[in-house]
């Protein structure tokens, strides 16, 4: 393949198939356009066989493809749907770290290996790093897959595709603070509880953005979300030692700012208070969080 005198051609019509074939033809554009990444569609097609490969998503695909006359034709339509979600929000993030420039060129293949040794280390963890309202709502998706008549490893890895992206912020951290893997994850999985950035996440993601300046802040609000997810963790695991526990330090953190998250948690009290969110309220969210990483 290497020899052939067409094997860009070739390859570049097999990743196209590819992708159009388990993510849909309109991948590409859409995170070019409505995400705001100023990406070129070769540095998608990357981030997208990263994702696939640190995820081992083929075997996940094949899992799925599998099921034929074995679930409803819906459910199989369904799982599709939230693994190429998944996709979205794994090539966002290696994305966003090449923009950012977090991660050099030259730094590519380490990159690959950290986030894979965190995907295969913990996803099979999550009944010990949940805290226990994202087990239970874990537990309730892989139910009604299971019901389905889905296995139960494959409902497992399903369910956990939401929160399975949160990963690759913990496999950072955890490489630039010299921490084990399972405590910078119980420790960002604590503080989401706290911070609730569950909630925040999908009422932002729900946002109505009818122009381009509105998407543009939106994309840009969600960036700094996920960086200062990645700092809070960070700042909450400098004073941890070897008998340090998630809970032990979320503790000290928290008390270390609580005027700071009390104000916090009346803002985010009067947001949801509203039923809804807007723009303007995620703009304000993002700053009083931002304030926390200061104090």
């Amino acid at each position: 393949m290497q020899r052939h005198p067409l094997r860009r051609e070739i390859l570049a019509t097999h990743l196209t198939n590819a992708l159009v074939n388990r993510v849909g033809c309109e991948f590409v554009h859409r995170l070019m356009e409505e995400e705001e990444t100023d990406a070129q569609p070769g540095d998608i097609v990357r981030a997208c066989i990263m994702a696939r490969y640190v995820f081992d998503l083929d075997h996940v695909w094949s899992s799925i493809d599998a099921l034929d006359n074995r679930v409803a034709d819906d459910v199989q339509a369904r799982m599709f749907v939230e693994v190429a979600r998944l996709v979205e929000r794994l090539a966002l993030w290696f994305l966003r770290q090449f923009q950012s420039g977090a991660v050099a060129e030259g730094d590519v293949v380490a990159l690959i290996a950290r986030c894979r040794d965190a995907s295969q280390r913990l996803a099979s963890q999550w009944p010990t790093l949940l805290p226990s309202a994202d087990l239970e709502a874990l537990s309730e998706r892989q139910r009604v897959l299971a019901d389905a008549g889905v296995d139960s490893e494959l409902a497992v890895r399903i369910a956990s595709g939401e929160i399975s992206a949160a990963l690759l912020d913990i496999a950072e951290v955890a490489s630039s603070s010299g921490r084990s893997l399972e405590l910078v994850a119980g420790v960002y999985f604590e503080l989401g509880m706290l911070l609730n950035y569950g909630w925040i996440s999908e009422h932002a993601a729900a946002l109505p953005v009818p122009t381009h300046w509105d998407m543009l802040a939106r994309a840009t609000a969600l960036a700094e979300l996920a960086r200062l997810k990645r700092a809070l963790t960070t700042s909450t695991l400098a004073d941890a030692d070897d008998a340090s526990t998630p809970d032990a330090l979320v503790e000290a953190w928290r008390e270390k700012r609580a005027a700071q998250l009390d104000r916090y948690a009346r803002l985010l009290a009067d947001l949801r208070a509203t039923g809804g969110a807007s723009l303007s309220m995620l703009l304000v969210i993002v700053r009083e969080m931002a304030a926390l990483e200061r104090a």
